[in-house]
């Protein structure tokens, strides 16, 4: 008695014949195949990421947001300092960086910060957003810092002289 002939397949990724047993005829098939579904689940936002399609990224972004003035603020996830955070794939960006460098076609901010011009750390419009070394970023916050004491001591004093003043009749800066 003779053994039957083995019957040829067809792969199902890249069509060649194979008598390999399964549904592909390599490794390597099997391995783009795997790719293949796992880009196949991509959100709209990995898709804009990885194909460097900065413009769409931006607008995804933009529409995490809310209007206030003429900031947009982000509506979803904070990492534990306070700033935009978001996933793509196993990986988190903060979202005013990611905006600055679709922004800038896509190149990498590397070492400098992301300044919020407006001083909204949850703001993520691209007008508000400017590259700055992480001195001057630190010194316009210092700076920033110290205006608004000066304007608590100096309305302390007011409410001292003229408790009543108009001036004093404002909800307090945060």
């Amino acid at each position: 008695c003779k053994a039957p002939a083995p019957l040829a397949r067809q792969c199902s990724w890249c069509h060649a014949l194979h008598f390999a047993k399964g549904r592909m005829c390599s490794n390597q098939c099997r391995a783009e195949s795997a790719a293949h579904r796992s880009r196949s689940q991509w959100g709209a936002l990995r898709i804009a990421y990885e194909n460097c399609d900065w413009p769409s990224l931006t607008t995804l972004l933009l529409n995490q947001t809310s209007t206030s003035g003429e900031c947009r603020v982000w509506s979803g996830r904070e990492n534990t300092s306070g700033y935009p955070e978001v996933r793509i794939g196993k990986r988190g960006f903060q979202v005013h960086r990611l905006i600055l460098q679709a922004k800038h076609g896509g190149k990498p901010l590397g070492v400098q910060a992301a300044h919020h011009v407006c001083a909204n750390t949850l703001c993520i419009n691209p007008e508000h957003l400017q590259p700055v070394t992480h001195r001057d970023n630190t010194a316009e916050m210092l700076a920033r810092h110290t205006y608004l004491h000066r304007i608590a001591e100096l309305e302390e004093a007011l409410a001292q002289i003229d408790p009543n003043h108009p001036a004093l009749d404002r909800i307090e800066v945060a």
